[in-house]
């Protein structure tokens, strides 16, 4: 084992800063000294035992950058592992400086590379310091090759893997729900997101105010805070749906599966997804998925045997395949526990930490 050290832009609650806490409590057990260096604020439950905050005012910040060189030339790591661009701009350069190899973990289909030159310039530096590239999934390793120049012979898949603990045990769901403020007995379409355009709330909200016309006891949750939660709320008084469906704000992983345990049907609406780390935690807690036909989701949920997909956008099609499971319970059910078995065998989080400590000892290697 070595010495690794995680840097990312911060460790707020999202899909990559998610990976990076569960990524970092695995490789500590299994005897890695591990550091998690956060570039900004914010850092939320870290759930980590060496975590660093250099406290950047943002990507021009020298000063912080200098105090990212300093910090890795007195820990002298083996590995230093990077996510997402500001990290890879800055730590490529700091880690070489301090002797560490480099490994990249790509999160995104598009990011500032896909429309800014010189954020490709910087990145191709960037890259050409690194031993190997992980790829979230197919189309994130695609876009690496073609956008951010990393070289196709080291960039390879490695999909993100979550904690496999299993449904709700009996009497969660009606204490989630208790938490909640939701019915005990109505049935709740649900989803995890930011509250980003990306995650395309508005299908969502769109697909329930259909079913809410449809379905007289169903209920709607949005588990997640971000920059478009004024917009949502708006939206959703003006479709009718006050008093039909909770906002629960930011939350730390702990309620997002106390959010999980609360419903009957997950929904992903993505017009784009890395992969759709949201699926496959729902997937793992046994809820059947409905998600958009987009990108890295596909690789994640099967149409008709471990969910079912709709077009990105299709407010109406969201609706029906909602309808749909809620009309056969039993063949949702299936749905559920096919979902939650290829969670287990394809998206755990200890299957991903296996394949990426090879990676790390690749690197390592002579």
């Amino acid at each position: 084992m070595g010495r690794v050290v995680h840097v990312i832009n911060h460790l707020g609650w999202g899909g990559a800063e998610n990976l990076v806490r569960g990524m970092a409590r695995h490789l500590h057990r299994r005897g890695w000294q591990v550091t998690v260096c956060a570039l900004s604020e914010p850092v939320c439950e870290p759930e980590c035992r060496d975590v660093r905050c250099l406290g950047a005012r943002g990507p021009w910040d020298l000063a912080a950058w200098r105090r990212l060189r300093r910090m890795l030339r007195e820990l002298r790591p083996d590995v230093v592992h990077l996510h997402l661009l500001w990290a890879e701009l800055w730590g490529a350069p700091a880690a070489r400086a301090a002797g560490a190899r480099v490994v990249i973990t790509g999160h995104c289909t598009h990011d500032a590379r896909a429309t800014s030159g010189i954020a490709r310039l910087c990145s191709r530096f960037a890259v050409q310091a690194a031993s190997a590239t992980i790829a979230i999934s197919g189309p994130v390793a695609e876009y690496r090759v073609a956008r951010c120049g990393d070289p196709p012979a080291r960039v390879q898949v490695i999909h993100n893997g979550v904690e496999t603990g299993g449904c709700a045990a009996p009497g969660e769901r009606e204490a989630a729900r208790a938490r909640l403020g939701l019915p005990r007995q109505s049935p709740v379409m649900g989803t995890v997101a930011r509250l980003h355009w990306v995650k395309s709330l508005d299908t969502f909200l769109g697909a329930a105010a259909l079913l809410a016309r449809w379905r007289q006891q169903l209920r709607f949750l949005v588990a997640g805070g971000g920059p478009q939660e004024s917009e949502l709320r708006t939206l959703a008084s003006r479709l009718g749906l006050d008093g039909r469906v909770l906002f629960t704000g930011e939350l730390c992983l702990a309620r997002v599966r106390e959010a999980l345990a609360a419903m009957d049907i997950f929904v992903l609406p993505s017009v784009r997804e890395g992969l759709g780390i949201a699926a496959i935690e729902a997937m793992a807690a046994g809820l059947p998925v409905v998600a958009s036909d987009c990108e890295g989701i596909t690789e994640v949920v099967e149409e008709g045997r471990s969910g079912v997909l709709f077009p990105p956008g299709d407010v109406r099609a969201l609706a029906g395949q909602v309808d749909g499971l809620l009309r056969r319970p039993e063949h949702a059910r299936r749905l559920g526990s096919a979902a939650q078995r290829r969670a287990c065998d394809e998206f755990s989080l200890e299957r991903m930490v296996t394949r990426v400590e090879a990676v790390y000892e690749a690197a390592m290697g002579p």
